[in-house]
């Protein structure tokens, strides 16, 4: 079934490679393309504004969900949809809230907090939205061999490992999360 709305948590800066920022753009193409919508963390900048831009440009409607602390006019994308939240806590719960799947292209400590709140509650049976990691130029690797390493040494189920979708893949990635 088509996940309509999709939040993509990722970096409001651009890394070191541009293939992180060609990754989050092709992300931002095909949501437009294939009539979905974005909901994201609303920043002009780094991967963030990269996924939004052009998710716009393919006609994707985008709904920014922003904390306070950073609500500056300069700095937030003209987004079809902003949300503003106190904490980032509550900004999870909203993004939870209106999304039907999650992607996480590469990030920092931010992204690796929401991806870990989702598989958190994905194993708890607390939410059924499916997420999944786009491993671009094998960022995620150590990640998944982590996780892994959780199951072989007992902290963690294999049922749950397989809660994480890793693909390559943009396209592969979001037919893999429909398919849930």
């Amino acid at each position: 079934m088509l996940k309509k709305r999709v939040c993509v948590f990722c970096a409001s800066s651009f890394g070191q490679d541009p293939a992180y920022t060609e990754a989050a753009k092709e992300v931002g193409r095909l949501l437009g393309q294939q009539k979905r919508e974005l909901v994201y963390g609303s920043s002009l900048y780094g991967l963030m504004g990269a996924v939004a831009t052009a998710a716009q440009e393919n006609g994707c409607h985008v709904t920014g969900v922003n904390i306070v602390k950073f609500d500056f006019p300069d700095r937030v994308q003209n987004e079809d949809e902003y949300i503003v939240t106190k904490t980032l806590q509550d900004r999870k719960v909203k993004m939870l809230e209106i999304s039907d799947a999650f992607i996480a292209l590469p990030g920092g400590i931010g992204t690796l907090d929401e991806l870990c709140e989702i598989l958190a509650m994905l194993q708890l049976h607390q939410t059924d939205k499916p997420i999944g990691l786009l491993n671009v130029k094998g960022y995620y690797n150590a990640l998944a061999a982590f996780v892994h390493h959780m199951v072989e040494e007992g902290f963690l189920k294999e049922a749950d490992e397989k809660l994480l979708i890793i693909r390559d893949n943009a396209e592969e990635l979001l037919r893999a999360l429909d398919e849930v």
